[in-house]
């Protein structure tokens, strides 16, 4: 190695604004350059022809010196950082330390340069800091490149996402909005404005939807000339959450959780708006509690907040999934009725409300018996003004306290009338099945093929005492709507068996009466078991029963129907389904439920000549029933002509006025006696 003089030395480090050492191999400091004139004078002051050790701590001198010793061995460029108290304060640099191809008292030696870098250890530090603040935001963060590529994100959109960063980098962040529309007017804002903040829907990876504060951000460095975007993301999802607690509070009732006056004016608004639009009515119902103020003034306010939530729990279990129920205020209860195609609908609703005060309130030690009065107008008959509509009912409430309790009044003469006309049509029912008003009339069925008879059909008939014959078609409906079908039904099994018993006494073959079952008895728990009594009291069998049900019966309350069912097998009772075809016909009902027959009902038979689509509708049930093996019976048959079509398609039974009429039980004596040739005699009832 050759030396070279330091006054060389000095003339080319001085060009370096950091300061710049040259020491010896054992750390000697032979020399110091820098810019600062003032810093150079201290410095060569202080450590000009020292060591390392001389004006160092020996800790900070022995990191030095090992540095020093690795660049010489090494031939390498050696980096250090440290920190000193320097007569500005602490301050912190970076050492460079660099062998060098040349001695000094053939010493090898090195350059050592210090930079010093606060400054950038403060910006890396706010930078880190920053970067921490942002990674540990609960708001999720995407940086994104002038073309909308993720090129970085927080962990707490990662979360909000559920991908991973690989996953997002590079790509569109399409989990803030997926619905093009939508996102091509976000960015187009941002363009524009050079931000966009708003509500929108945020996607999952999986599909999950969560309501998102989203706010676009550009960022534009003027130095680089670059652009870049910042979406900053807030999950509101616990937000709205608190929002919707905070109004529900607001529309609802303290006490009871029901909807309260403002919440109820809304829903009527609402449901009179689809009713105009669907050309249906809306009933509303004005309850009130009779005699409460008496309970509050003697069994206290305690009392009769209790006596209000359980009323209010009993409605609510009552009320249909399309209605509205409220409380209005003090003992008063509100409840919207949408849908009903007819006035008198809302005589039902009317006495399914009033059901449920029928049982008496146990309050502490006390049971009360409670009743309610009730008001009832309807829109849009009784008037198209909401307001209006609840002053009616309000009304209506009033002349039903003027009736004993647990009463309803509508609000209009002619309404009142048609409830009352139901009303009556009801407890004429009930006198009529404790007055034995009623009684049976019997349609023959014949075998198609040889004209004989093998069967009857069972059908009620009502003939009031005052207003003359009624038929079915008038009483049923009111005996379904008002929970009379169960008795009545009751009535038609027990006075057919009686009837069986009788012909069996008198030596008649041991045909099957069929017996129309309404869905509500087929879904009564206990039907199967009343009909087993009634059969055992009668010592009949159960072969001597078909029971005919309509489609809609068995999807109703499906799985007690399917119980029921099977009871009914498992007794020897055949079953059919009546009027096949005109319900809500199904092949899994085919297939899961023990029927024995199909009924193809008339209004097919009655245009079967003229019409290709009843053709096609009774070739169809009739190759159906006979892949399920089921028998076949047509119901309507008036002509030779429409009964030899349907023998020649194979159906196996018939009935209809072309064999006989519903007659009374002696003429099918009469007919079971006297040969068969496709005529019964005209004698019969209605």
């Amino acid at each position: 190695m050759q030396s070279i003089p330091v006054n060389r030395l000095q003339a080319i480090f001085s060009v370096f604004p950091d300061i710049l050492f040259l020491l010896d191999e054992e750390g000697c400091y032979l020399e110091v350059v820098t810019g600062n004139e003032e810093l150079l004078y201290h410095t060569k002051a202080t450590v000009l022809n020292k060591t390392m050790h001389d004006v160092m701590p020996k800790e900070k001198a022995d990191t030095f010196y090992a540095a020093v010793q690795e660049a010489l061995h090494s031939q390498r460029l050696i980096t250090i950082e440290y920190e000193l108290e320097v007569l500005a304060g602490k301050r912190y640099f970076e050492g460079r330390i660099t062998p060098v191809n040349f001695s000094v008292n053939n010493k090898r030696t090195v350059v050592f340069l210090a930079m010093d870098i606060t400054e950038k250890k403060q910006v890396m530090r706010h930078d880190r800091l920053i970067s921490n603040v942002i990674e540990a935001a609960r708001e999720g963060v995407a940086i994104m490149d002038d073309q909308r590529k993720i090129i970085t994100t927080n962990r707490a959109y990662r979360q909000m996402t559920g991908c991973s960063e690989a996953e997002l980098l590079n790509k569109a962040p399409i989990y803030i909005c997926t619905d093009e529309k939508e996102s091509d007017t976000l960015w187009g804002t941002v363009t524009e404005q050079g931000r966009w903040m708003g509500e929108i829907v945020g996607y999952r990876i999986d599909g999950t939807q969560y309501p998102l504060w989203l706010t676009l951000e550009t960022i534009s460095d003027p130095v680089e000339k670059s652009v870049h975007y910042a979406a900053l993301l807030t999950d509101v999802s616990e937000i709205k959450r608190s929002r919707e607690q905070l109004e529900h509070i607001a529309t609802h009732d303290v006490l009871t959780g029901l909807p309260n006056r403002v919440l109820f004016t809304d829903r009527l608004k609402q449901a009179m708006v689809r009713a105009h639009r669907n050309k249906t009515l809306v009933a509303l119902f004005f309850l009130d509690l009779d005699r409460f103020k008496v309970v509050n003034d003697n069994l206290g306010h305690q009392m009769g907040d209790e006596l209000l939530l359980q009323v209010s729990q009993r409605l609510t279990c009552v009320q249909r999934q399309e209605d509205t129920l409220a409380r209005f205020g003090g003992d008063e209860f509100l409840v919207i009725s949408e849908g009903l195609k007819r006035p008198e609908d809302a005589t039902l609703i009317a006495r399914n409300i009033i059901a449920v005060f029928q049982a008496p309130f146990v309050l502490a030690e006390y049971t009360l018996d409670i009743s309610t009065s009730i008001g009832i107008s309807i829109f849009p008959d009784d008037t198209e003004n909401a307001e209006m509509l609840l002053k009616n009912a309000d009304a209506a409430m009033y002349q039903a306290k003027n009736q004993e309790g647990n009463s309803y009044q509508y609000c209009t003469q002619d309404l009142t009338a048609n409830a009352f006309k139901f009303f009556s049509m009801e407890i004429s029912l009930k006198q009529a099945l404790k007055s034995s008003q009623f009684h049976l009339v019997y349609q023959p069925q014949f075998d198609i093929s040889s004209g004989r008879m093998i069967g009857v059909e069972a059908l009620i008939r009502w003939q009031h005492p005052e207003q003359g014959y009624i038929g079915p078609d008038v009483f049923i409906p009111v005996a379904e709507s008002s929970g009379l079908i169960k008795p009545l039904g009751d009535w038609i099994i027990s006075a057919a068996c009686q009837q069986i018993k009788y012909w069996d006494e008198q030596g008649l073959p041991a045909f099957p009466i069929a017996i129309n079952v309404s869905r509500r008895q087929l879904v009564d728990h206990r039907f199967c078991e009343n009909l087993r009594d009634t059969l055992h009291f009668y010592a009949l069998p159960g072969s001597r029963i078909e029971i005919e049900i309509t489609e809609s019966a068995i999807i109703d309350n499906e799985e007690i129907a399917y119980q029921n069912l099977r009871k009914l097998h498992e007794m020897g009772i055949y079953l059919s389904i009546d009027d096949f075809g005109t319900g809500h016909s199904s092949l899994i009902n085919l297939k899961r439920f023990p029927l024995d027959k199909l009924k193809i009902d008339r209004d097919f038979v009655r245009d079967l000549m003229i019409d290709q689509n009843d053709v096609a509708i009774i070739k169809a049930t009739i190759a159906l029933a006979r892949s399920f093996n089921l028998k076949v019976i047509a119901e309507g048959v008036e002509t030779q002509e429409q009964r030899d079509y349907l023998r020649d398609q194979g159906c196996d039974q018939v009935q209809g006025y072309l064999y006989s009429k519903p007659v009374m039980p002696d003429v099918i004596e009469q007919l079971w006696n006297t040969p068969q040739h496709g005529t019964a005699p005209s004698s019969c009832s209605h």
